[in-house]
């Protein structure tokens, strides 16, 4: 087999990319096979997002307003080809996350005249914020709720030092 021939059992990968919008109805083309933080910070460099502010966290949401969440920790170290749609045009937004426990983080599409180049993107994002807003303030209801003797402390007593779980009789 020559050096450049493939061997017959190797599928070939799909490549894609993904279209951002921003700025005056700018668009960019970027590879998503990569960690969502690397993702975010070519996009940042590309769109040139360090003009807004040097420590703004920016992320992606789809014309339906969904954020991609990839600015997350919980995604920051996943691959972004994992959360988006291959050939998928997203938009480029910011994130203001507030200071107050139980305000929900906000969205401002980082796109100028937002209503002529993606309507209702800005309303759609807004009810994203109020969604989540319920949702933090349910789940700061059903914390003040539990005992303090609930079945989350008994696992975490059940925890040795060393990080193992004790085995529980029943």
């Amino acid at each position: 087999m020559s050096q450049h021939s493939r061997p017959i059992d190797m599928e070939p990968t799909v490549q894609y990319f993904i279209t951002v919008k921003y700025g005056d109805n700018q668009t960019e083309i970027f590879n998503p096979h990569c960690k969502s933080q690397l993702l975010l910070k070519c996009i940042k460099q590309k769109c040139r997002c360090e003009l807004l502010d040097h420590d703004a966290v920016i992320d992606l949401a789809d014309d339906q307003g969904n954020v991609k969440n990839l600015s997350e920790s919980q995604t920051i170290s996943t691959y972004a080809n994992d959360v988006l749609e291959p050939r998928g045009v997203y938009f480029l937004i910011k994130v203001i996350k507030s200071e107050v426990e139980n305000e929900p983080t906000r969205y401002e599409p980082i796109i100028s005249n937002t209503e002529k180049n993606c309507p209702g993107l800005s309303d759609r994002l807004n009810r994203s914020t109020k969604s989540q807003a319920g949702n933090r303030k349910g789940w700061a209801n059903l914390k003040k709720r539990l005992p303090a003797s609930s079945a989350l402390s008994a696992i975490s007593k059940a925890t040795t030092k060393s990080g193992k779980k004790n085995s529980v009789s029943k």
